[in-house]
């Protein structure tokens, strides 16, 4: 059974109507993981998620700006999602700007390096030292991060606040929930193979 009749099949129609929310995160993880790779697929959930948060429908231009360069077909959710977001502009209550989505992904995306290089074994620092090169090399318009200012919002935004330690431990009961942010085997590589960033992005540290 492919995921999306398996989560037909749990909800049903009348869990569907229950949960709205829920649903239709779970239909639209389900759908585009058959669309895109495991790093699109991440940036995906992301800017949906912050869209459900903000209603800033820039960020539904980016998700769409994501399958137009991996040549992909938006899924049927995704068509539903967007219709929304088109209302939502016709009815002038757009809010926030392109480039602050930017660099909030930007961020969001070191965190995510720096989770998993962590969890596979690296250090605090050299995590970050990793995450300040992938974000420079990727985010291209985006002010670089320095390594030393990622460390020290990791700490505070993930660490102290439980994230980290939530995560982690769902990953240890979960194997698929770990697949779901790529292999072992991939972290471990990255871990020993990924470039640091150069010294003027080390930052200072005290």
């Amino acid at each position: 059974m492919n995921p999306l009749d398996e989560l037909k099949r749990l909800y049903g129609e009348g869990g569907a109507l229950e949960n709205p929310a829920r649903y239709k995160w779970e239909v639209l993880y389900a759908e585009t993981r058959a669309l895109v790779s495991f790093e699109n697929h991440q940036k995906i959930m992301g800017f949906y998620k912050q869209w459900t948060e903000t209603r800033n429908p820039h960020y539904l231009d980016w998700i769409q700006l994501i399958l137009i360069q991996c040549n992909a077909t938006p899924s049927p959710m995704l068509c539903n999602i967007f219709a929304e977001g088109a209302a939502l502009r016709l009815s002038g209550g757009v809010a926030g700007t392109p480039e602050k989505i930017i660099k909030d992904s930007a961020k969001a995306y070191a965190f995510r390096v720096m989770m998993n290089l962590i969890y596979a074994g690296s250090t605090l620092e050299s995590a970050s030292i990793k995450a300040a090169f992938q974000v420079q090399a990727i985010f291209k318009t985006v002010k670089p991060y320095k390594a030393s200012g990622l460390e020290k919002a990791y700490v505070k935004e993930i660490r102290a606040s439980g994230l980290e330690a939530e995560h982690f431990e769902a990953w240890d009961q979960s194997t698929a929930l770990r697949e779901d942010e790529g292999s072992i085997a991939f972290w471990n590589d990255a871990k020993e193979s990924w470039p640091e960033c150069d010294d003027d992005l080390t930052g200072f540290r005290r």
